[in-house]
Order: structure tokens, then C-alpha cells, then sequence
């Protein structure tokens, strides 16, 4: 979950 998304190693939750 991270706030960019990179390759969506799990579920986008922020996404930038």
C-alpha cells in the first residue's frame, strides 16, 4: 500500500 503506485503488489490504497 504504498501512496504511488508502482506495480500493485497488493491493493492500491492512496495511489499518488
Amino acid at each position: 500500500n504504498f501512496p504511488l503506485d508502482l506495480a500493485a503488489v497488493e491493493i492500491p490504497s492512496v495511489n499518488g
